[in-house]
């Protein structure tokens, strides 16, 4: 018989999916529920967007790196000037 079961005429073997290592809590990283080192700072709308990002996908850094490079170029560059 051929399904879903079988490819190329072999069965296929049963599979594990990848584990998700940054689903695991204790790999997380915390957003502070205080952004106040970020308040007013020419970055806070940087920091607001990571926030919201980490938020809306349960804390998964790889779900926000646009979010998180574009925070950390702001304070790059605030620190230089």
């Amino acid at each position: 018989e051929k399904g879903w079961e079988t490819m190329f005429g072999k069965k296929k073997k049963a599979t594990a999916p990848p584990e998700c290592i940054e689903c695991d809590i204790k790999n997380q990283k915390a957003v502070p529920d205080d952004s106040s080192s970020s308040q007013g700072s020419v970055c806070s709308s940087s920091y607001d967007a990571v926030a919201e990002c980490m938020t809306a996908n349960n804390g998964q850094v790889s779900k926000c790196v646009p979010q998180w490079d574009a925070f950390k170029k702001c304070h790059e560059e605030e620190k230089r000037s």
